[in-house]
């Protein structure tokens, strides 16, 4: 049954987990998918080049937020610092006036515009966002329009040629279907040809070979928003109907045309490129220089747009424009990228160069870098709140229970709420350990598990496609590739392919690694203490190491032809490395909080002034008061920066917490790399039995779509 003349459901996304398609849809909301769509279709590249779309679409919005932000955080700094220099005179003449705090401020010139025109920029950035949401869905439901009207006639041909029938759908039916699905956010009430309501159907069931994790996951939501909501699809830019058009494709363009695979943004076919790198693997070519003569434009463009970019960043350091961007922080970014570099180098470079082309590397690390990261950061967000939203329930029903029960102490006088702490903290251990555990497992490892995985698996480049993609089209490498490679071609046995795909999936986990880095260093102002958790976060590469021992998984399902190993099997040893490695730092904080709960009672008895305490160093960070004329008022003879305790047992106690937490994620990793070096040998033992035997199936793994 055809849904408005297409052959698929708008919520038929990874029904199939050999589609490609499907993953390509969820990355830049579309848009790269969207554009393809619209160029083999159609015949229509974008109007405008990627870097001024990146500049209207990301860089206005932006820019007009960060310059209300600037503006607001400028004033809102000199209003802070008149209220300090109110409060805490420069020569400790008196005592200090924290009244100063409260209500208005003299002083500050020309506060009340300034805070008018930075939220007057701010309110800009979310009316330009949503001016460009509105183009955007003119370009999609554009696009979907003459989808539908070319669907349409296909259909009238074929009742014509069947039945001599009149044509069923009409224009008003395709407006209305097409203002639905290519809605920025908002509900899909799918119906079919026959105007029924087909809500409740789901997703397709899987094409080749069953579902795999990820259908199922699918198939879940699909029942829950098809059956249980409104009987509607909910859907964010529209990416459900971009996947449903591009599956499309093979019914709108001729055979010749959409067999012959073409990278996204450049549109370039596989086979204009491959015979080149084909040329340097038959060559045993060593010069890099060579490897990048030979690259695609897709990956010439990328690395011309990297080496922009790092050119406006020196620019903007040197500038001295902003203060939170010094060359030194310059220097931090190159080192992130260098460091990224060297373990490109060792993984692929170093011994690999042959099995895997540079162009595919580029592309790799690009999608891991932009795609895969992009991706794990939106679904960390809502995965979290979910995990947030179930912990704070059990926590509640918990407190109430533990009341119920007498099990909490009973509070006495003023401040009793305070009096709780201790006993809530020591009663509900479990519940912090569950909150690591699901932050570790779920909300981390799973998610970004799967986002490396399919920004892996978008990457459509002819060394990684599998046996039954070049079967189906896979450039010069389908039928007929060896007279389009003028008898260049270089037959790859499994090992190297092997090879190929696990260095593709290091790659990618690198640039997702790298992204991850550089948002991590640049958190903190301190050079210091983001050159720490630069070496930190270099010491232990869990992303890579994660991505190897998925591609022993991927290796097996498409080289060995094992369909066993589907999603799930693939990167369930990922997850419990990723996620044994974080829930071991993660657990130390709760244990600590917990043999400390003692301390979260009232502190009425002597400790610091917190008021006091909390203005002073908020001044001294502003630069306003003299740390040698204002000191911290302490009580009980404890000095509130820790110089007094430095002999207290507790601090050892929770200092070998905190190294035997590290041993335990450190030994994680040691057991994640051994494993990798088994599994790793014994399927290339594998490997050279079938390639030797001449037992491996001509289409291994899984079957493109047909």
């Amino acid at each position: 049954m055809r849904r408005e003349g297409f052959s698929t459901s708008i919520c038929s996304m990874f029904s199939d987990p050999a589609r490609r398609s499907d993953c390509c849809a969820l990355a830049c909301c579309g848009v790269l998918a969207s554009d393809r769509t619209r160029y083999l279709v159609l015949g229509q590249r974008p109007a405008q080049s990627w870097a001024m779309r990146l500049l209207l679409y990301a860089g206005l919005p932006l820019g007009l937020y960060r310059a209300g932000d600037a503006v607001i955080a400028s004033a809102r700094e000199d209003e802070w610092a008149a209220r300090c220099r109110a409060a805490f005179p420069g020569d400790g003449s008196r005592a200090p006036d924290l009244s100063a705090f409260d209500g208005p401020v003299d002083g500050v010139e020309g506060l009340g515009p300034r805070l008018g025109l930075g939220l007057a920029l701010v309110a800009s950035s979310g009316i330009a966002v949503a001016c460009l949401l509105a183009r955007a869905r003119r370009s999609r439901s554009g696009l979907r329009r003459d989808i539908l009207e070319r669907l349409r006639a296909l259909e009238e041909q074929d009742q014509e040629q069947a039945h001599g029938a009149a044509p069923g759908a009409s224009g008003d039916f395709h407006g209305h279907e097409t203002s639905q699905a290519a809605g920025n956010c908002g509900c899909y009430r799918i119906v079919s040809d026959d105007g029924g309501s087909e809500a409740g159907t789901g997703s397709e069931p899987a094409a080749t070979n069953g579902g795999d994790l990820c259908s199922c996951l699918w198939s879940v939501l699909s029942s829950l928003f098809c059956r249980a909501c409104c009987q509607c699809w909910c859907q964010w830019c529209g990416m459900c109907g971009t996947a449903q058009e591009e599956r499309e494709i093979p019914r709108l363009v001729p055979e010749e045309k959409w067999r012959r695979r073409v990278d996204y943004i450049t549109f370039q076919p596989h086979d204009e490129y491959l015979p080149g790198l084909e040329g340097l693997r038959a060559r045993g070519e060593g010069s890099i220089l060579r490897h990048f003569e030979a690259l695609s434009e897709l990956s010439a463009r990328l690395v011309r747009a990297g080496g922009v970019a790092l050119l406006l960043l020196a620019i903007w350091a040197l500038s001295g424009v902003d203060g939170q961007f010094t060359p030194a922080h310059l220097g931090i970014v190159v080192a992130t990228l260098a460091q990224s570099l060297l373990l490109l180098y060792l993984v692929h470079w170093r011994w690999h160069r042959l099995d895997l082309s540079l162009d595919a590397v580029i592309k790799c690390f690009a999608s891991g870098f932009f795609f895969s990261s992009s991706t794990a950061i939106v679904v960390e967000v809502l995965v979290s709140l979910a995990a947030s939203c179930v912990t704070a329930l059990l926590g509640l029903l918990a407190i109430v229970l533990e009341i119920e029960l007498g099990l909490l102490d009973e509070p006495t006088g003023v401040g009793g709420l305070d009096q709780l702490k201790p006993s809530i903290v020591r009663e509900n251990a479990w519940l912090g350990v569950l909150a690591v555990l699901l932050n570790a497992f779920v909300v981390a490892a799973m998610v970004e598990e799967l986002c490396k995985y399919f920004g892996y698996w978008m990457v459509e480049h002819p060394d990684l496609l599998n046996d039954g993609e070049l079967a189906n089209g896979g450039g010069s490498c389908g039928a007929g590739g060896a007279e389009a490679q003028g008898g260049g071609a270089v037959r790859r046995d499994l090992n190297s392919r092997g090879v190929g795909i696990t260095a593709g999936m290091v790659a990618t986990a690198i640039g997702f690694s790298c992204c991850e880095n550089l948002k991590y260093v640049l958190a903190s102002a301190d050079v210091g203490v983001e050159l720490s958790t630069l070496a930190a976060r270099s010491l232990l590469p869990v992303h890579a190491l994660a991505a190897a021992l998925q591609s022993v998984g991927v290796c097996r399902r498409d080289l060995e032809g094992d369909r066993s190993h589907r999603l799930g099997r693939i990167i369930l040893p990922a997850l419990l490395l990723h996620g044994s490695f974080d829930f071991f730092l993660m657990v130390a904080p709760i244990i600590v909080a917990v043999r400390h709960a003692d301390d979260l009672g009232g502190q009425d008895d002597g400790g610091t002034d917190a008021p006091y305490g909390a203005y002073l160093r908020l001044c001294e960070g502003l630069g306003t008061v003299d740390g040698d004329v204002w000191k911290p008022q302490t009580g009980g003879g404890t000095d509130p920066e820790g110089g007094g305790g430095g002999d207290d047992p507790a601090n050892g106690t929770d200092a070998m917490i905190g190294l035997v937490s590290f041993g335990l994620s450190l030994l994680s990793v040691l057991a994640g790399g051994c494993l990798y070096v088994v599994a790793s040998r014994r399927q290339r033992h594998r490997l050279e039995l079938l390639e030797r035997d001449g037992t491996a199936a001509p289409v291994a793994g899984l079957v493109a779509p047909t």
